[in-house]
């Protein structure tokens, strides 16, 4: 083999050997603080609700639209519980019969497909904002343990790409 060459697989095994340690101490680093990204990341979005959500099913509003997609998806209620919403600024919960104590988004629909596809809402039953149970609501269903239940039973499909990827870094 040519220095010349023999010098530029020596590079791209250096290149190669430093991207697997990066990732290596991604992946620790993202371990070792999860607890203070987990404090983090409901801190945030716990102020999102204050400040902007609208508990309206029919919005446009981004964070609003964007939390209740996610409540519908995973058939739950605020980020820890329902009681999240009781500081919503923008949330004007006088509805036609009366005071709402959960956003309808929390409520169970008869289509949950078409609420995601079109935004068409048909709860079960339209008196649930208003007087939600379990029979009616996923108001004891908080969405952070159900997108972190949903997640963890997807680990293995997530390692499994992840060591997709760094083998394949190796056999390229």
């Amino acid at each position: 083999m040519a220095p010349q060459a023999q010098t530029s697989v020596s590079m791209y095994a250096i290149f190669m050997l430093l991207i697997v340690i990066l990732e290596i101490a991604a992946i620790s680093i993202a371990a070792s603080f999860r607890g203070k990204i987990t404090r983090e990341m409901k801190s945030f979005l716990i102020q999102r609700i204050n400040r902007k959500y609208q508990g309206r099913v029919d919005t446009n509003e981004p964070f609003s639209l964007g939390l209740d997609f996610a409540q519908v998806y995973f058939q739950c209620c605020g980020i820890d519980s329902y009681a999240d919403f009781n500081r919503s600024s923008e949330w004007n919960r006088t509805g036609e019969q009366g005071i709402m104590k959960i956003p309808p988004a929390c409520c169970k629909l008869k289509d949950k497909d078409a609420f995601l596809k079109h935004q068409k809402y048909e709860p079960i039953n339209w008196n649930c904002p208003y007087n939600p149970t379990a029979i009616n609501s996923y108001m004891s269903k908080p969405c952070w343990k159900s997108i972190e239940d949903h997640l963890k039973s997807r680990i293995g499909v997530i390692i499994g790409i992840a060591a997709f990827i760094l083998v394949s870094e190796f056999t390229d």
